[in-house]
């Protein structure tokens, strides 16, 4: 297998398995350090470059993973399709932990109300 047979694995995976998610595969072979996939999940960033065998990162693609990461965003390096899905999985269930908040409010018999409000399910907020 080749690193553009596993893409096209990967590719067809994250559109079965995360089917609104956007993905773009990068083939831009004159800007360096550019990783393989450009995902959008549940409104986050995510970067993936995929090797096979015994390829690695060249330092500039080391050095985009980092950037991505300090700008919060989730990067990473994978040499599997299984590999890819696992940590896709693992951002998916963060990112949508991180669409819970908590409101409180005092409401009419002048009592505290908590509710957990869903951000993802949710189009406006009604005081």
């Amino acid at each position: 297998m080749s690193e553009t047979a596993l893409k096209a694995k990967v590719l067809k995976a994250i559109k079965k398995e995360y089917p609104t998610a956007w993905v773009y595969k990068a083939s831009d072979k004159f800007t360096a350090g550019i990783l393989d996939l450009i995902i959008c999940l549940e409104g986050r960033f995510v970067s993936i470059e995929l090797k096979y065998g015994d390829n690695v990162p060249t330092p500039l693609q080391k050095n985009t993973v980092k950037k991505v990461r300090l700008a919060r965003g989730k990067a990473d390096v994978c040499w599997s399709k299984k590999e890819v899905m696992d940590l896709l999985y693992l951002w998916h269930k963060e990112f949508c932990s991180q669409d819970k908040i908590i409101k409180a409010y005092v409401n009419s018999n002048r009592t505290i109300q908590i509710e957990n409000i869903n951000l993802r399910e949710m189009t406006s907020i009604n005081e």
